[in-house]
């Protein structure tokens, strides 16, 4: 609950322009509406993943499911994840992970978006390698220093995938005069003479 809370917080304040995230006074039971949005929106996303688990259950990993269940959505959720919740902040319905006016925003900012999954993938990758040390090796005692690391990786992407959504916000406000205007010039009204007139007061 947290955890989801602190992610949408910082998604919504650096969309929104603000340099330094405010935390807002609530209580812990306010706290429960965005964590099953935000559960519900990872489930929409992960059902293509399972769907795709079971097709492919007898030529990928057969013998160990959730192997092949967490090959399959890790990239889904790397990939699709920040335009899903992207689209539903900006959209009328938070159930609506799939907006053509946020598809058409990441177009116009391609190369920043083509950075950001590049550098979320480093990071996921780094992260990842820990974590598979801290519980699958000898080294366990990398495990505290990956729970860190994975704490840290869980506010920076969201204050990249907020800093994705102020980069199209501004990209549709510079676009928007052009589109009333069409290119040309708006003609300047006539300038109206001022009539002469006489002080009674003089």
């Amino acid at each position: 609950v947290l955890a989801s809370h602190t992610y949408v917080v910082i998604v919504q304040d650096t969309a929104s322009g603000i340099d330094r995230v405010e935390w807002p006074d609530e209580l812990f039971f306010d706290w429960l509406l965005p964590a099953v949005y935000f559960l519900g929106m990872s489930a929409i996303i992960l059902t293509p993943a399972g769907i795709l688990s079971r097709a492919l259950a007898e030529k990928l990993y057969p013998d160990d499911r959730a192997l092949r269940f967490l090959v399959l959505a890790i990239p889904l959720v790397w990939f699709f994840f920040p335009i899903g919740l992207l689209s539903s902040l900006s959209g009328s319905s938070r159930w609506a992970v799939l907006s053509p006016r946020i598809l058409l925003g990441l177009l116009r900012i391609a190369p920043t978006m083509i950075v950001f999954y590049f550098v979320t993938a480093i990071l996921f990758v780094c992260v990842g390698a820990l974590g598979y040390a801290g519980l699958f090796s000898p080294q366990w005692y990398v495990l505290p220093l990956s729970v860190l690391a994975m704490s840290a990786l869980w506010m920076i992407h969201a204050r990249l995938v907020g800093r994705l959504g102020w980069l199209i916000h501004q990209q549709s406000q510079a676009v928007k005069p052009k589109r009333k205007t069409g290119g040309k010039a708006t003609p300047r009204k006539k300038r109206v003479k001022s009539l002469a007139g006489e002080d009674p007061w003089a």
